[in-house]
């Protein structure tokens, strides 16, 4: 095993011993091979490095948690282990196509390359197949505008970062989801040039477990991410993960609430495009999920239409600020 590899990979863990044979074997199956595989797990019930030993690669580290730290702690165990230049992260379910780590490390190295390159995954589940991100980030665009005000895409399994930036912006491990999201938006605040192509190099398997996580939890583990995120989100990111993130949530648990958060983002959407834009489509969209119906809806457009035309007392939109959250 090359003491100083190319690429790190970082594969973070909790049981699922089958499918983590069948990433595992995706990543020696890539072209580039200097490269080494760290599973980190998380404190899974059965021990998992009798599973790794089978493959029979030394380039495959484990290392092995005493207690479960979820998916953040564990990356961020396999970033202060890593010794490649690029890391790379990929999800236990998910898998690589060969090319991958030759494809981003060409770019990640080339002259005047990014620090990170995102590639699209083919998300696979009951429902079929479907290519995520629909584009690539633009230049100038942020990545919290690309996937909240432009309900684009961009998941773990598809990054790959030069080693020192990784590490600057680290993983909040307060967080149980959405903490891939925080890494990538933390990394551009530092300072990271980051691209995203819509190019699919991964494949995420979607687990279809209805109770795999449930709307509540969606809830709370999208407060967190807003409370983490405090600060570097623009008021209209802020707002796109709410209507897109959240709103789910709050249509199943406290319709009202829903249809408020609608209504305020349909009112602060002053100068958008006709609709409002992307948030005003999401907006549109929850107030249906909410519960209001075809002639409550075409209501509810004339009234967001209305309030668009009154300024608030302050000339401001009617939208909460950035301090004070959905």
């Amino acid at each position: 095993m090359n003491a100083e590899p190319l690429v790190s990979v970082i594969i973070p863990v909790r049981g699922r011993a089958q499918a983590l044979r069948r990433a595992l074997r995706s990543t020696l199956a890539q072209t580039l091979e200097d490269f080494e595989a760290i599973v980190v797990d998380d404190a899974s019930d059965e021990p998992l490095a009798p599973v790794c030993a089978a493959l029979g690669d030394d380039r495959i580290r484990v290392l092995r948690l005493d207690a479960n730290r979820g998916p953040a702690g564990a990356r961020n165990v396999g970033l202060e282990a890593a010794r490649g230049r690029i890391v790379a992260f990929l999800d236990s379910d998910d898998e690589w196509d060969p090319h991958k780590l030759a494809l981003q490390a060409a770019i990640l190295n080339a002259p005047n390359g990014p620090d990170a390159h995102v590639c699209a995954v083919r998300q696979t589940g009951p429902d079929g197949t479907r290519i995520r991100p629909s584009r690539a980030l633009r230049e100038g665009e942020r990545v919290a505008t690309f996937l909240y005000v432009e309900n684009e895409f961009a998941q773990a399994s598809g990054m790959a970062m030069r080693a020192e930036a990784a590490r600057r912006a680290g993983f909040d491990e307060t967080l149980r989801q959405y903490e891939d999201h925080l890494f990538l938006i933390r990394a551009e605040a530092l300072g990271a040039r980051i691209t995203i192509c819509p190019t699919p190099l991964a494949t995420q398997h979607v687990d279809p477990r209805p109770d795999r996580l449930g709307l509540r939890d969606d809830a709370a583990r999208a407060r967190a991410f807003l409370r983490a995120a405090e600060g570097l989100l623009t008021r209209r990111e802020r707002l796109g993960f709410a209507l897109r993130c959240l709103g789910g949530a709050l249509a199943a648990e406290d319709p009202a609430g829903a249809r408020r958060l609608a209504l305020r983002a349909l009112a602060g959407l002053e100068g958008e495009a006709p609709g409002g834009g992307p948030l005003g489509g999401a907006a549109l969209k929850l107030l249906m999920r909410a519960g209001a119906g075809e002639r409550a809806y075409a209501g509810l457009r004339a009234a967001a239409r209305i309030m668009r035309r009154s300024p608030s007392p302050t000339g401001s939109p009617r939208v909460r600020s950035r301090s004070s959250g959905p």
